[in-house]
């Protein structure tokens, strides 16, 4: 471990930011010491989406090795993978699955795609989602006893746990979502379709008094397991029409296809409706179209990709996440909502013809220990080591789009803040000669208050409009738009209604995206090219793996990690403003903290190979510890590599709600 506090570089930012502390590498020499040509370490498959998961109730680790599951405990707190596992899954097979075949892999065609831990009601699952179109499901909580009863001579046996879980969609499976209160399951498949499946119950909670119904959801609980077995071997009837949630006597499927204008489903996820049910499912597909699927009615909507690109590949869909309200941290101000001292900064980089938004892009050029390079350039550039102010010129060299305006055209000096309609706008680090905080905020409250199609584009166009004297101004190629540009954008929006309550973050290969829930009446936020690195000769190499694939929300934190397979994580901060501020809806937006593994830890440590699987769980601790209530504030982060190569942090806020990286 070391501490890396030291090394941080004062940065431009007015919200208390990531601080950093301990590290752990397992380099994989270190876990597979006697490892030998003839043996080599078990093989991670490349060109998947996730293949790691941590059990959110049990210290327990799972990694895919092409057709089977490794299951490890970690041994300390500095999360030791040793390179034997304690457990396998060897994955059974369907017959569907068999005759299949493999989609990417023909040799191995059983090869697993994605894992994904979370509930299933009150007991927690692993799904697993496989290149023949096979899907399984295993309860977490019977592989720590089978795990204390083995022998400790026994070199990682095969575990004799079943799937409860066990069908085929039809081809090869890749997202996966899992709906707790429902109790449902979605898969989607290279069918451009997604299949939902809902286990018949056996007995159903009564309607009458809470004592009733705690009486029976405890009846529910002690059988669920035996529930799922008694239905295992009953086939899943096909659904068509009607509400999958009133049909739970026997075991129903649904499938939602995109149709023509679809494509190839990475990532899917469940929206839940007032009462805990859930209302929706969402799906983005590669061509960066936004699919949302009532469930009540079998009504279906697509949004299409939001910005322009002449890079097909760069404008690929590849996750999606539906976020209830209630995992945003509120902000004082949208300068800290957004990370950003400027809110006209935020207005100066979206190119023409994109929906107007809260583009944050320029933020990146102030995130703490992070660099545009890849390591395979040495430490810094050219093998010396660089300062924050000459990777930011590189990168502006490099990166044209990442220039703003001269801001000092901007600056209002001597001005003090004040409090705007009722909104504290003290800021806790203030550059010198910041723009006056209060003039911004009544800017953007105007801003929100017009009608989407009246809103002007640049910030001085805004603010000329604010002040009645708006006209025909001259069109600049550096400004979001002039009215031919503003006209062409909007009538490229489509109208769609988001689930209530929720807002939706969904990733490209390079690029975030946030709808609000009364989108497009609130501004969307928008972050391009947020882990992009120059590759120097590994560009052949990795590029194919340039795609944010891999998500976490961690909702204790307000904390989403968006993963790239190229070898880089996101953290970003889900923030909202307080109901006081003046908007059409909830204002929800976020911000970028820190990018992952730190630049003085992926110079040293980070592989030249993709990354294969990211996971995040609460700290692991012992019982006495967990009663006293702090180790559900302390998440653990592992990014597994291809090499086998493991980077771990532990994730925490301070009692100032500084999001803290160990």
């Amino acid at each position: 471990m070391e501490n890396a506090r030291a090394k941080l570089t004062v940065g431009n930012r007015i919200f208390d930011e990531i601080g950093v502390g301990n590290f752990v590498v397992q380099r994989r020499l270190d876990r597979f010491p006697s490892a030998e040509p003839q043996n080599p370490p078990p093989r991670l498959a490349r060109w998947r989406s996730n293949l790691s998961a941590l059990s959110q109730k049990y210290n327990l680790y799972f990694a895919a090795s092409t057709d089977k599951i490794h299951i490890t405990v970690p041994r300390d707190l500095r999360q030791t993978l040793p390179g034997r596992p304690d457990l396998t899954l060897d994955l059974p097979r369907t017959p569907a699955g068999i005759k299949l075949g493999g989609y990417i892999d023909e040799a191995i065609p059983h090869c697993i795609n994605h894992i994904k831990v979370g509930n299933l009601g009150s007991l927690e699952v692993l799904l697993i989602a496989c290149d023949d179109g096979d899907v399984l499901a295993y309860y977490t909580h019977l592989f720590p006893e089978e795990i204390r009863r083995q022998s400790p001579q026994v070199q990682a046996s095969i575990s004799s746990v079943e799937p409860f879980f066990h069908e085929n969609v039809g081809s090869s499976a890749w997202g996966l979502a899992l709906h707790e209160q429902s109790r449902l399951i979605a898969v989607s498949c290279n069918l451009r379709a997604v299949t939902i499946f809902a286990h018949g119950y056996t007995i159903f909670p009564d309607a009458g008094d809470e004592e009733s119904s705690m009486f029976h959801e405890r009846r529910i609980r002690c059988i669920e397991v035996q529930a799922c077995i008694s239905l295992r071997d009953q086939k899943f009837t096909q659904l068509v029409g009607g509400d999958i949630a009133g049909h739970r006597q026997y075991n129903y499927q649904m499938t939602l296809a995109l149709g023509e204008q679809g494509h190839n489903i990475p990532s899917v996820d469940f929206a839940s409706g007032p009462g805990g049910n859930a209302s929706h499912v969402l799906a983005t597909d590669i061509n960066g179209n936004l699919w949302i699927f009532n469930l009540a009615t079998g009504e279906k909507q697509c949004k299409p990709r939001v910005h322009t690109s002449l890079d097909r590949e760069n404008v690929m869909g590849w996750g999606v996440l539906c976020l209830p309200l209630q995992y945003f941290k509120v902000a004082k101000i949208p300068q800290e909502a957004l990370g950003l001292p400027y809110l006209h900064s935020c207005f100066k980089t979206t190119p023409l013809r994109d929906p107007q938004c809260f583009n944050i892009t320029c933020t990146l050029q102030d995130v703490r220990e992070h660099s545009q390079w890849h390591p395979i350039f040495g430490y810094g550039i050219a093998g010396a080591s660089t300062t924050p102010e000459d990777d930011r010129h590189l990168r502006h060299l490099d990166m044209p789009w990442l220039k703003l305006d001269d801001p000092e055209k901007y600056i209002e000096p001597d001005v003090v803040p004040e409090v705007v309609s009722g909104l504290a706008t003290k800021v806790r680090h203030t550059p010198a000669n910041i723009v006056s905080v209060p003039t911004e905020i009544s800017t953007l409250q105007f801003l929100l208050s017009l009608p989407p199609a009246k809103r002007p584009y640049s910030w001085q166009e805004i603010k000329q409009q604010e002040a009645g004297s708006y006209g025909d101004i001259p069109s600049d190629n550096s400004s979001l738009g002039n009215a031919s540009t503003q006209a062409q954008a909007d009538s490229d929006e489509i109208e769609i209604q988001l689930p209530a309550g929720h807002a939706i973050l969904r990733t490209y290969n390079q690029d975030i995206e946030l709808l609000t829930p009364d989108y497009p009446n609130t501004l969307r936020t928008f972050f391009r090219g947020i882990v992009r690195q120059q590759l120097g000769n590994l560009r052949d190499q990795l590029r194919h793996f340039d795609r944010l694939n891999m998500l976490a929300v961690i909702p204790e934190l307000s904390l989403v990690v968006a993963a790239s397979q190229i070898g880089r994580a996101a953290l970003i901060t889900l923030t909202r403003l307080g109901d006081e501020f003046p908007s059409a809806g909830p204002v929800v937006m976020f911000r970028l903290d820190l990018i992952l593994p730190l630049k003085m830890h992926e110079d040293k440590h980070r592989p030249h190979v993709p990354l294969a699987g990211m996971a995040v769980a609460p700290l692991q601790a012992s019982e006495r510890v967990r009663k006293e209530g702090w180790v559900d504030k302390r998440w653990r982060l592992i990014l597994h590599y291809v090499d086998q190569t493991i980077l771990s942090y532990e994730l925490f806020r301070n009692e100032g709600e500084e999001l803290i990286v160990l």
